[in-house]
């Protein structure tokens, strides 16, 4: 018997696929480390810079615009891989081609229209989510990110070419502007608004980087040139690709726009400085689902693939990765847990004790948070974004609705009990719709 569970143990070791996939998290989990590194020096400057309120006016102002930029990213890299990998296999240079004008031309019109509109609100919209009025003018300055935030042509190129050592290098290239932009503005004495645009120079480099890597790499394979694309033609060409486009737009924008728009939401609730420190809670949260969020960018390629040419071994491997994120997460949550509260204070100072409590109770939700995350790369490859868009939608509503009964009792503690209620809303919906899944 302990023979057997030894064998099947290593039968998972031995999958060509997760070897592929586990490569290539390693070199994007390489840069992400680094970056990581990078990043929270950064944080940790800027938040002894300005204190617990301007660090949280600092986080309100970055918020609104990430909010404004996920609610317009059209999500295009998932439409280029579901559609695009095989072209890119078989050297359909035109078809590529076309597949990327359509998805660069729908990356440009939300996000423009979304940088508008995010700026055009701000004066009502912000003193309503705890912006002060002497910041409304940062934040109407980093609307300016919004068009390239909201693009996501380049990543589903790269991603198709397997180029992952590109998007790591952008996880070191982005905190590193941004810590040079932050000492600038130490020397001048660190006022709100030169680290604001500290903050906001190192996000248009690195989505700039992104774009001209995957420009460089589209000419040295050879999909250069050629026939014009034409959107028409990509419409005409891949049946389904309007309402596939659609569909995970709205799912993938949800699930991107849930932190930065709970976060305005804390702001609206109980002020900037407790949304400056549930927003610190928030990026232990991303930093901890980027192991699995990086073996997905991987996974989704080779899982598009694979089902196409066999349905049971594509939910055998499915179910192994949902063990593993599972697995991954219980381990982030006790070392969070444990430590977390001690290294923050520690990092930033006193001021940031309050929130211990609710980095523990943020931490329970480690566990649904990156085993959600198979599921969805699953349910993209089987073309139902649709799914996912129900269980984004079920995890926003208990979310927001705990939140808004809790945050009046238990404050911040209650903000974190109430994002962990919807993580776990969410994984038990995306289940839910994942169950054909487990049936092949």
């Amino acid at each position: 018997m302990a023979e057997a569970r030894s064998e099947a143990r290593d039968a998972w070791w031995r999958e060509d696929l997760l070897r592929r996939v586990l490569r290539n998290t390693g070199l994007l989990g390489a840069g992400k480390a680094a970056g990581a590194i990078l990043h929270l020096a950064g944080l940790v400057l800027t938040a002894r810079l300005l204190g617990p309120a301007g660090f949280g006016m600092l986080m309100l102002v970055r918020s609104y615009a990430q909010s404004a930029s996920a609610l317009a990213k059209f999500q295009s890299w998932q439409t280029l891989i579901h559609f695009g990998a095989a072209r890119a296999d078989a050297r359909d240079r035109s078809g590529l081609r076309d597949l990327a004008a359509y998805t660069i031309a729908m990356d440009a019109a939300t996000g423009l229209v979304a940088a508008i509109l995010a700026a055009a609100f701000v004066p009502a919209l912000g003193p309503r989510l705890g912006i002060g009025p002497a910041a409304l003018a940062l934040a109407q300055l980093y609307c300016l990110a919004v068009p390239l935030l909201a693009s996501a042509t380049p990543t589903g190129l790269l991603r198709i070419f397997d180029r992952f050592d590109h998007l790591a290098w952008q996880s070191v290239v982005t905190p590193t502007v941004r810590l040079g932009g932050i000492g600038a503005a130490a020397l001048g004495g660190a006022p709100l608004q030169a680290l604001v645009l500290a903050w906001l120079m190192s996000d248009l480099v690195g989505e700039l980087f992104l774009w001209l890597q995957a420009w460089r790499e589209m000419r040295r394979r050879g999909f250069a040139g050629g026939r014009r694309p034409s959107v028409r033609r990509a419409l005409r060409e891949n049946v389904g690709l309007l309402r596939f486009s659609l569909a995970s737009n709205a799912s993938a924008t949800l699930g991107h726009a849930l932190a930065p728009l709970f976060t305005l939401f804390v702001g609206a609730l109980l002020g900037s400085a407790a949304a400056g420190l549930y927003r610190i809670a928030q990026m232990l949260l991303d930093a901890v689902s980027a192991p699995a969020e990086l073996a997905m960018r991987s996974f989704f390629p080779e899982v598009t693939r694979l089902r196409a040419r066999d349905a049971t071994r594509f939910g055998a491997i499915v179910a192994r990765m949902v063990l593993l994120s599972a697995a991954l997460g219980l381990t982030l949550a006790l070392v969070a847990a444990t430590a977390g509260p001690w290294l923050l204070v520690a990092a930033m100072g006193a001021g940031y004790a309050p929130i211990g409590t609710t980095l523990r109770i943020v931490a329970i939700g480690f566990v649904p948070v990156l085993a959600v995350f198979p599921l969805e790369t699953a349910l993209l490859a089987m073309g139902r974004a649709g799914s996912i868009l129900v269980a984004r939608i079920v995890g926003a509503i208990v979310a927001f609705g705990a939140a808004a009964i809790l945050a009046g009792r238990f404050a911040l503690p209650g903000v974190g009990l109430a994002a962990v209620l919807g993580f776990i809303a969410a994984f038990a919906a995306m289940a839910a719709g994942a169950s054909p899944v487990r049936r092949h």
